[in-house]
């Protein structure tokens, strides 16, 4: 029975397509992930082509791969032709490997693993414990250290996302070094961030610690930035000890992958080993105060697959406060996702 005009629409006639849209954002995400993994845009950098051609490209079946993409055409990623043929839209650019801000390695990494610990979110929020550990048994960081392509996928990653969300707006601009200064990047990985903060501050040297198999790398990273000679590597658990003495230790998207208790042990190591008037510099997202809508909100969840929390700003407080770091300031960036912390030995 069809609404007469001036009727008024149920609440499930006005939200109910909203809602519908919700939740097949999973299907939307998984879409985009398998185009990605398959260089679907890559192939389409030149302009529109037909599906006989992109399904023999990429060894896939042609039925199947038209309609996967026709459905990212009808939410804006791709441009369907009407004859069997597609081309990317201004969103989907972003998904070739050779453009600036790409977002290649972003969308194939939500698919495949994450996928499988986000579909236990159900469980993370039963029990506190994370959806990695309840869909493969052991925590994430154990889980890279022993599957190489799940370790490398996570490398790709981060240094795309690193590029195009933290470098390319600039945030390194509001770390506060200075010439003469020792800076030990915790949990750096394989040294993109430090080196860029390196190449920056050409008066400063820098010390690279992070497990073993993540520093793997980051002499041939560090090379490539003309910083090497300023820069010591040092593997090693973060956990267990941090090199010491030095003037600022600096933790990027490092803090928020863990709990309240491991970053208190962790800050209070620091702390410990730091130099004399030494600071923590801390580069990550902020959850702010209130009810209204936040990209951090969303976020948050994907510490609930892999661990770790955002934090608010007075989670913030009374988190390095109690491990003995004072005269917080914060600072804002170009970055919609990254803020500068800096909290000083009291």
């Amino acid at each position: 029975m069809s609404a007469t005009p001036g009727s008024r629409q149920s609440p499930a006639g006005i939200y109910g397509a909203q809602v519908a849209t919700l939740l097949n954002g999973a299907m939307v995400a998984q879409a985009i992930s398998v185009v990605a993994e398959l260089g679907v845009a890559d192939l389409l950098a030149d302009g529109p082509r037909p599906t006989t051609e992109l399904a023999a490209a990429t060894g896939t079946h042609e039925g199947s791969l038209f309609r996967l993409l026709r459905a990212l055409a009808a939410v804006g990623v791709l441009q369907d032709g009407g004859d069997g043929s597609f081309s990317l839209t201004p969103m989907g650019q972003l998904l070739r490997s050779d453009v600036d801000g790409s977002m290649c390695e972003y969308a194939a990494f939500v698919g495949g693993d994450w996928q499988r610990a986000l579909g236990a979110l159900l469980g993370a929020v039963r029990t506190g414990s994370t959806g990695f550990e309840a869909a493969f048994g052991k925590p994430f960081y154990e889980h890279l250290a022993t599957e190489p392509e799940a370790e490398a996928r996570w490398n790709r990653y981060l240094d795309q996302t690193t590029q195009s969300l933290l470098l390319d707006d600039n945030v390194l601009d509001q770390v506060p070094v200075a010439a003469g200064e020792t800076v030990v990047d915790v949990g750096g990985g394989r040294g993109q961030i430090l080196a860029e903060l390196l190449r920056l501050n050409p008066g400063v040297k820098g010390v690279l610690t992070d497990l073993p198999f993540a520093v793997e790398g980051a002499d041939e990273v560090l090379r490539a930035a003309g910083v090497a000679d300023r820069c010591d590597v040092v593997g090693g658990d973060m956990f267990h000890g941090v090199p010491p003495g030095a003037d600022a230790y600096f933790l990027c998207r490092v803090l928020t992958n863990w709990d309240d208790e491991r970053c208190h042990a962790l800050l209070t190591g620091i702390r410990e080993a730091m130099a004399p008037g030494g600071r923590v510099v801390a580069v990550e997202g902020i959850v702010p105060d209130g009810g209204g809508p936040h990209f951090t909100k969303l976020a948050d969840l994907g510490n609930m697959v892999v661990g770790g929390r955002l934090r608010t700003r007075s989670e913030w407080d009374r988190l390095l406060g109690g491990a003995g770091l004072g005269a917080i300031e914060i600072r804002t960036t170009r970055s919609v996702v990254f803020t500068v912390i800096e909290a000083q030995a009291t």
